[in-house]
């Protein structure tokens, strides 16, 4: 389907923010993506929908090769061709009173659309976005604009670690132990039992044995 752009604004030193205009009938959810066809390549690029109306959408990408380095050289009036309604976006009705949404860099665009969803169904979403650097900061004119808030304050830490684990809950969403990550070592009397009785060796790090050393506490 055919686009026409309307604006396409350099945000950082590396991202870039499209408004096209054109049949947006099939975004019917935050979160969904569009494939884009960029003119001399032959694969197309995906990319979130940052935000929609009936009659334009808005896109925010980083260039990082080629394809994205010829997308930021486009200009108002030219088109594109585009696949629309892609993935299953998220469903807002799902979601408790004050959703929690946590998003860095460009992973953060389709928030956008999602906390205006979740606004028109009156919840109140707090959002923490994460970047790199002061620097790289970008949408905070579309919060202040479309949600009244103002970011007043860009701070950073750094964390090195691992970045997954697990939260257990019982079937009442009772929190049954503290957030556990998958490299830690205070699974010793799981892993033991369970090498016993399976007679195989089982890791600390195993989500068996931090599942059953969640059973254990």
């Amino acid at each position: 389907m055919e686009f026409r752009i309307i604006a396409n604004r350099q945000l950082t030193a590396t991202v870039w923010r499209m408004e096209l205009a054109g049949d947006t009938s099939a975004i019917v959810k935050p979160g969904q993506f569009v494939q884009v066809q960029l003119p001399g390549f032959y694969l197309r690029r995906p990319i979130s929908v940052c935000d929609w109306n009936e009659n334009t959408l808005t896109l925010v990408y980083k260039v990082v090769g080629q394809g994205t380095e010829a997308m930021a050289a486009m200009v108002p009036g030219q088109t594109l061709d585009l696949l629309t309604g892609l993935g299953n976006g998220f469903d807002v009705s799902l979601a408790g009173e004050h959703p929690l949404l946590i998003g860095g860099g460009v992973g953060l665009p389709p928030m956008i659309g999602l906390c205006r969803a979740l606004l028109a169904a009156g919840k109140h979403p707090t959002v923490l976005a994460g970047f790199n650097t002061a620097e790289e900061v970008f949408l905070r004119e579309d919060v202040e604009a479309k949600y009244g808030e103002t970011l007043r304050r860009v701070a950073a830490i750094g964390i090195s670690g691992m970045m997954h684990g697990y939260l257990v809950f019982d079937k009442d969403g009772k929190q049954l132990a503290p957030f556990r990550t998958w490299r830690n070592t205070i699974t010793g009397p799981a892993a033991a039992q369970l090498m016993e009785l399976f007679r195989f060796n089982i890791p600390q790090r195993w989500s068996i044995a931090h599942l059953y050393q969640a059973i254990l506490n």
